[in-house]
């Protein structure tokens, strides 16, 4: 722990954080959290936490993939449309059944898709390939009756062979892999109603300032709506977190003294506001008083005045926090760069990395200050090229040009200006948007 003198130092220093020092001193400092039992419905988007192995085969019987008519290959090998085979029907086999006899040379038996291949049964031929729908047969009866068989099918055609899917004893998805809708259905389809899963990290949000009304408020002269927690809340849901509204912090220690209380219990607190150098400085009195600061202040723009460090709680480990800035478009860039990592690290996700492609620029970056610059644009493919344009002011107030943008182009901290026509790497805020474009 650092001394109160260390702690003031840290806070008074000019020293810029690179973005990636400061996000391996985050993530260091955040563990993978413990597992839970989840149901199937309940566990898309997280990471399971033990192998997942098949105790039988899947499929479990030899089974059609169409409706049509189980034949012995040898009865039908010459057949034709101009010369068909007509063979005896008189067994009907429904998916759901099992099969206790063997065809007779001969005959053949009406079946389902999904239903069980008679054992000496060597394919299927489709129903469209006889002449069943000449037949008028009724559907439900259970007389015998001749059909004719217009082609020769090779050895084993349209028959699923047991344990195509899944071989038993074999690991189907691992210690690590994300559950998506396909996962999830591959464990139903093992007869699994739950599986082990790391659970999803609770994230505090705490806005502070005596300038910031709910907006279930009424608005009055000097007042702003908070924006912050509503973007940041929904930023934590996407990201896969559990996030946990504190509200308004006003400007007095006995207030956000109350309310970060309120967050011992998550796996993280975010608040917003407060830690800039020119801010009121109850934020860093309380950081100073009752936690660890690591780190303050990074070399980006925008998200520049950052904190990052743990809080002591009584009884418990500390908890982990950052102090993101008050500018809406800055708290949002530093939450990309910084806790969504962080939350995919505690999920137990294999990569904490942000989706990047690169693009053409069709506007001008500067770059003034020696920082890395993530410029809001909206990334659009032309002629099967992709290109990067800016949406309007880049003012870090201005959260109407963030709700625009798809992407954040970086302009590195060595570069002082990026031309159009220029390559850039961009982040994209949302990997779907990838496949729109």
């Amino acid at each position: 722990m650092k001394s109160i003198e260390q702690k003031h130092n840290l806070l008074h220093s000019d020293r810029l954080h690179s973005v990636e020092e400061t996000e391996s001193i985050i993530l260091q400092s955040v563990d993978i959290l413990p597992s839970e039992n989840k149901t199937l419905n309940n566990s898309l988007g997280q990471v399971l936490a033990n192998d997942i192995t098949s105790n039988f085969d899947i499929p479990q019987f030899p089974n059609s993939s169409v409706d049509g008519y189980a034949v012995i290959h040898s009865d039908v090998a010459f057949a034709t449309k101009n010369s068909p085979t007509k063979l005896k029907v008189n067994k009907r086999i429904h998916a759901g059944e099992t099969v206790n006899f063997k065809l007779q040379p001969g005959h053949s038996a009406r079946i389902m898709t999904g239903a069980p291949v008679p054992e000496n049964a060597s394919a299927i031929i489709p129903f469209e390939l006889t002449n069943e729908n000449i037949l008028n047969l009724n559907p439900n009866s259970t007389k015998s009756y001749d059909i004719d068989i217009y082609a020769s099918p090779l050895k084993n055609d349209n028959i699923r062979p047991q344990g195509e899917d899944v071989k038993k004893n074999t690991k189907i998805l691992s210690r690590g892999d994300m559950l998506g809708p396909a996962n999830i259905g591959l464990c139903a389809s093992l007869g699994l109603n739950s599986v082990t899963i790391i659970r999803k990290p609770k994230i505090a949000i705490l806005s502070t300032g005596n300038e910031l009304l709910s907006p279930k408020q009424k608005l009055s002269p000097g007042k702003i709506f908070d924006s912050n927690s509503y973007s940041l809340y929904s930023s934590i849901l996407q990201a896969g977190g559990i996030p946990l509204n504190l509200g308004i912090a006003r400007d007095s220690m006995q207030d956000l003294e109350k309310k970060i209380e309120k967050a011992f219990g998550a796996d993280m607190l975010i608040t917003s506001a407060g830690v800039s150098k020119g801010d009121y400085d109850i934020v860093k009195d309380f950081l100073s008083k009752n936690g660890d600061i690591k780190l303050w202040s990074v070399n980006m723009r925008p998200g520049k005045p950052l904190a990052f460090g743990s809080i002591e709680r009584s009884g418990k480990s500390t908890l982990p926090h950052i102090g993101l800035p008050g500018n809406p478009v800055s708290s949002l860039v530093a939450f990309h760069q910084f806790v969504r990592p962080a939350i995919y690290k505690m999920m137990g996700r294999k990569t904490t990395k942000i989706p990047t492609i690169k693009a053409v620029l069709k506007d001008k970056i500067d770059n003034t200050d020696g920082r890395r610059v993530y410029s809001r644009v909206y990334v659009s493919s032309q002629g099967g090229e992709l290109f990067a344009k800016l949406v309007g002011p880049q003012g870090s107030n201005i959260l109407s040009s963030m709700s625009t943008a798809n992407g954040l182009a970086i302009c590195p901290e060595n570069i002082t200006v990026q031309k159009p026509g220029d390559i850039s790497e961009v982040q994209m805020l949302n990997w779907n948007d990838v496949f729109s474009i």
